[in-house]
């Protein structure tokens, strides 16, 4: 079983690839402006002719058909050449290497948080259950969940950066700097947790070993962190996979919030600059990071329990 297991997510995850392969090249197809012409006009060449236009279009290879564009732009990505930027004319690769340390400790500060504030309130709630305090912290997670995250950096940047004056607005230095950007992108995810959590151990206190463990005289905070938080902590584990791909989907519009400068501030405005070549490395890299996440999480949670794939599901 475990060997039909891993094949079967071998084979999704390459068809998976594949599929993320063919949308980040067919980005330039369906992206308005013409690549060519927009190079053209990078090189200070606003009026080229038909003429020019064609020479410039042999020599950067457009003139071949689609499929065999596709396949020598696979032969790049396999050398780890993303070619070179449109704006900057610097290697993608080395504009991405220069950035990515930026959003991957934005991104592990924004999922530590996540989980310390999920884990957390979700076992608050579950004790308090029924109580103010559980009524309190269903409201507040409602509230949050439904506020936009461009909506809520702009709220917490006038409080506490305008206002009080206790957090930097932007830009980056100091652990300062990452309190509100991590707050704003991990608020949505640890309510997430937080009220899957309280539904699981509510579940799991109702049981019969949970109810056999307070007749013997444990203390309900005792028990849940003993007994049931062990059984919920598994499906928590699985939204994970999830989140860890999210990161770098959400890192434009945070990093964008907060001038963070990393790779999704980067793609925001390589998009304004029609700069194919980045546009095209970010989503595949994206791509590529939930697949590789939701592996990684399909596997551990399987070798977890095993009887998750026991029906092929």
């Amino acid at each position: 079983m475990r060997r039909n297991f891993i094949s079967r997510r071998v084979v999704q995850a390459g068809v998976v690839v594949l599929g993320v392969t063919l949308v980040a090249f067919g980005l330039q197809e369906v992206m308005p402006g013409d690549p060519v012409e927009l190079l053209l006009q990078k090189e200070g060449l606003f009026h080229p002719t038909p003429e020019e236009i064609a020479v410039f279009r042999a020599q950067l290879g457009f003139d071949q058909p689609l499929p065999v564009r596709y396949v020598r732009w696979m032969q790049q990505v396999f050398r780890g050449d993303f070619g070179r930027s449109y704006v900057s004319r610097r290697p993608v690769i080395m504009e991405i290497r220069e950035r990515l340390p930026a959003t991957l400790l934005l991104s592990m500060v924004t999922l530590l948080f996540s989980l310390l504030v999920g884990l957390f309130g979700g076992v608050i709630l579950a004790v308090y259950a029924g109580g103010v305090l559980d009524h309190l912290g269903r409201i507040f997670s409602f509230l949050l969940r439904s506020l936009p995250t461009f909506f809520l950096g702009t709220m917490l940047m006038v409080l506490f950066a305008e206002r009080w004056r206790i957090f930097p607005t932007s830009g980056m230095g100091s652990w300062r700097h990452l309190v509100l950007p991590a707050l704003v992108g991990g608020s949505g995810f640890s309510v997430v947790v937080m009220r899957l959590l309280r539904a699981h151990l509510l579940q799991a206190l109702g049981s019969d070993y949970v109810l056999a463990a307070r007749s013997r005289g444990l203390a309900l905070v005792w028990v849940t962190l003993k007994r049931a938080c062990a059984n919920s902590f598994v499906t928590v584990l699985s939204l994970l996979g999830l989140y860890l791909g999210g990161i770098f989907g959400g890192a434009p519009i945070v990093e964008t919030i907060f001038a963070w400068p990393g790779v999704g501030r980067l793609l925001i405005t390589s998009i304004s600059d029609r700069d194919f070549p980045v546009i095209q490395a970010f989503v595949l890299i994206l791509g590529l990071a939930y697949v590789g996440f939701q592996a990684l999480i399909d596997w551990f949670y399987f070798f977890l329990d095993p009887r998750v794939d026991s029906d092929g599901e």
